[in-house]
């Protein structure tokens, strides 16, 4: 939406958007910016927002007298610093270490909706967080780690998929969307998704996706090949092909329509797939939703 520079390491950047363009009058007319999990941006891309609506709005003010929510939870993952040695480094990316953070009316949501009727988990969460839990320190490495009690080891990713995912919960989705498989790279999560998507019965179902640029965002002369766009695969790119069976769990990863549930983060159940729409329900409810493809 604002056209953010990709690399915004000398903190001196502004967005890509020219003040008289389509985008920037929608920027101009909004009366709320919301940015979600902010914690874990680098404080460079709140500070980028806030150069550039000063000088769409033509106002000092932060913000350039915008309404703008920046939601998260600072206890959460802090921002990713390539090649950084120090916490220092990362300190220093964090949203608290800009000259923004203590002009900002904090506000706190102390009821936690996604884990309701977990109160064991989310003491656990809480005091991981606060980093009030006890914490031991391994013979060969002088970082605190937590323990995880009551949490059972398998040798390899395949056993833990099986373990997790046993053949004959394979085919009742409703109860694998209760379980998951935590994985700390995209990797680790593609090839999970790929052994899990072979043992679900049925024939696999591959969406392509539709790319094309919009002429405003070439410069004059420039010309970017489809083909180009389809073997995009950095951070927050989708792949290129959809690959799903009638009965797999997914995940929503944007937020589309609150009321009915299909916001960031939800499990649905795929239950058909048609030239425009990708048909799926809750788990737990046969109300089918379509999503554009």
């Amino acid at each position: 939406m604002f056209r953010l520079p990709l690399d915004f390491s000398d903190g001196s950047k502004v967005w890509g958007l020219t003040n008289g363009s389509q985008r920037a009058d929608m920027v101009r007319h909004a009366s709320l910016i919301w940015l979600d999990e902010a914690p874990m941006l680098h404080r460079y891309f709140v500070e980028i927002i806030d150069r550039s609506l000063r000088d769409l709005m033509k106002v000092a003010e932060p913000f350039g007298g915008k309404v703008v929510v920046l939601s998260g939870d600072f206890r959460q993952l802090a921002p990713v610093v390539p090649y950084a040695t120090t916490l220092a480094e990362i300190a220093a990316a964090s949203l608290r270490s800009s000259p923004i953070f203590p002009g900002l009316r904090r506000m706190h949501l102390t009821v936690a909706h996604r884990q309701a009727g977990s109160d064991d988990y989310v003491a656990f969460l809480m005091q991981v967080g606060n980093g009030t839990i006890a914490q031991h320190t391994l013979a060969d490495d002088s970082v605190g780690v937590v323990g995880l009690p009551l949490v059972s080891s398998v040798p390899d990713g395949s056993n833990l998929i099986n373990f997790v995912f046993s053949r004959d919960l394979l085919s009742d989705p409703d109860e694998c969307a209760k379980r998951a498989v935590l994985c700390t790279h995209n990797v680790d999560v593609d090839d999970t998704n790929h052994q899990l998507l072979q043992d679900v019965e049925g024939d696999e179902i591959v969406c392509a996706s539709a790319d094309f640029v919009h002429a405003e965002d070439l410069a004059p002369g420039e010309f970017i090949d489809d083909e180009l766009l389809h073997q995009a695969t950095g951070k927050g790119v989708p792949p290129d092909l959809l690959r799903i069976k009638k009965g797999a769990v997914c995940m929503i990863t944007r937020n589309l329509n609150s009321d009915d549930g299909l916001v960031n983060g939800s499990k649905v159940i795929v239950v058909d797939v048609t030239p425009r729409l990708v048909i799926v329900r809750l788990p737990g409810s046969q109300e089918r939703m379509g999503i554009p493809r």
